[in-house]
């Protein structure tokens, strides 16, 4: 019976001092949390998140939003550039001039693939207009000195020149026999050597003029060159193909564009505007700066016509000269107040608030 009695008086002693064991483990636990010191971060946390809202919210004052309005815009111009185009297909030969040149009328742009060796194109083009002229003071005796019988790299002039060759020995001839033709032409006799050496000197240059225009090109009219810098020296080139465009001195290029009425109010001459070209890409090549010059003051239905001239004509802000091509279409993106970002909110919220009333 003792045994019994001792081991239950065991058990009742371990079953008392287990709830006090858990109880004092609880208090330790407590106790350290309590005791532990906060670290930086749990200290200041609350004012570093108040810090940093103030600094974000500070900072979209800093932060520039423009108020924009977007349209669609056509290029045009007034007193249109001129296309410089390949007539005859073939490799371009030598290029003569170079991008943003000054060009006259007549001068040569470049010359195209031909049988024929342009050197001595122009140089016999040179004596028959000196022939012409020639013929026209009478002194026809001076034509010979002045005609080169050895070009023989003409193409297809070559027969021609033959052929003019054989009526100019005739015509030296005839006057070697008629040494006094001022007064044969005087007296009005017919003087048919005279008149058929004329028309070969006539047919030999319309002959020279169609090359010219076929394997020349040549400036149409005076002004600059806007040269299209995909074709290159050597370049084979279809007939067709555009070599570039001559900006005549007085043209005036610019776009024109239809605003919508909403936001009507905001639009005013001297806005400043982005030209994105649909055939252009803006990521690549660059936007085009305008200014609006002209806002029509009655309305076509859509919107208000309005004109956007341009700051450095075509020349985008990646420096990329664009080459003009009438009815080119654009993003006109009109910049209207140069607004700050907490400005765009705050009008925002007014919008937003006070919708209802």
């Amino acid at each position: 019976m003792n045994e019994e009695t001792l081991r239950d008086d065991d058990e009742e002693i371990i079953a008392k001092d287990r709830p006090l064991s858990v109880q004092m483990l609880r208090s330790e636990l407590a106790q350290e949390i309590v005791s532990r010191r906060n670290g930086v971060l749990e200290k200041w946390a609350l004012f570093i998140f108040l810090a940093m809202l103030l600094l974000v919210f500070g900072g979209t004052w800093f932060v520039h939003y423009p108020d924009i309005i977007t349209s669609s815009a056509v290029l045009t111009a007034e007193n249109n550039p001129k296309e410089i185009t390949v007539k005859q297909e073939g490799h371009l030969i030598k290029q003569f001039v170079t991008n943003n040149q000054s060009v006259k009328q007549g001068d040569i742009i470049a010359w195209m693939e031909s049988s024929a060796d342009p050197n001595q194109v122009n140089e016999l083009a040179k004596e028959i207009d000196k022939s012409i002229d020639l013929l026209t003071e009478n002194q026809p005796q001076k034509i010979s000195n002045i005609i080169n019988v050895n070009l023989s790299k003409l193409g297809e002039i070559q027969p021609d020149y033959q052929q003019f060759l054989l009526a100019e020995d005739a015509f030296n001839n005839y006057i070697s026999n008629n040494t006094n033709l001022a007064i044969a032409t005087s007296e009005h006799k017919p003087d048919h050597a005279k008149i058929a050496f004329q028309q070969q000197l006539q047919l030999l240059k319309s002959r020279i003029q169609l090359w010219t225009s076929k394997y020349i090109l040549q400036a149409p009219v005076e002004g600059r060159i806007a040269i299209n810098e995909n074709i290159k020296q050597d370049d084979y080139l279809r007939a067709g193909a555009l070599l570039g465009y001559i900006m005549p001195l007085n043209s005036r290029y610019f776009m024109q564009t239809i605003v919508p009425q909403s936001n009507f109010g905001k639009l005013d001459t001297g806005l400043h505007v982005q030209i994105r070209f649909e055939a252009y890409p803006y990521e690549e090549w660059g936007f085009v700066n305008g200014i609006i010059s002209n806002i029509s003051n009655v309305s076509t239905g859509n919107g208000f016509m309005a004109t956007i001239k341009f700051d450095n004509g075509l020349v985008t802000s990646n420096q990329k000269t664009l080459p003009y091509r009438s009815g080119l279409r654009a993003q006109a993106i009109i910049i209207t107040k140069n607004m700050r970002l907490l400005q765009k909110f705050y009008y925002g919220f007014v919008k937003s608030t006070s919708i209802n009333k």
